[in-house]
C-alpha cells in the first residue's frame, strides 16, 4: 500500500493500493486562497 505522506498542504493517511483517499482543503488554505 501507499505510506503516510506529507505534501506540504495536508497530511494523508495510509491506503491499500488502488484504494482512492479523499480529503478536503485544510480551513488555512482556504483562507489563504480567498485573498489571491
Amino acid at each position: 500500500g501507499c505510506r503516510r505522506q506529507w505534501d506540504n498542504i495536508t497530511c494523508w493517511p495510509e491506503a491499500q493500493v488502488g484504494a482512492v483517499v479523499v480529503k478536503p482543503c485544510p480551513k488555512y488554505f482556504r483562507f489563504l486562497t480567498t485573498f489571491l
